[in-house]
């Protein structure tokens, strides 16, 4: 799902979820959005100090290991790295 946002409910407290990682994209919820708790990125799309510069304390941005890349492709070393 290109440029699909989930949403989930948990206890009034909303996780969203962005595919694609598009910055403008980003931008524009963070904008519309303010009760915006956790924004989940595709690990890789931007760098933490990137995040950082863009977004200061607007946004928690939820991550871990890349499921996409490092998982399946990378060696015990490469995600224990990552993780």
């Amino acid at each position: 799902m290109k440029n699909a946002l989930i949403d989930l409910i948990v206890d009034r407290k909303e996780l969203y979820i962005l595919r694609d990682g598009k910055l403008d994209y980003i931008l524009v919820r963070v904008e519309k959005w303010t009760s915006m708790d956790v924004l989940n990125l595709q690990l890789g799309v931007m760098s933490i100090q990137e995040l950082g510069r863009e977004f200061g304390v607007k946004v928690c941005f939820h991550g871990g290991v890349d499921r996409q890349r490092i998982l399946p492709r990378g060696s015990v070393k490469d995600v224990e790295s990552h993780a």
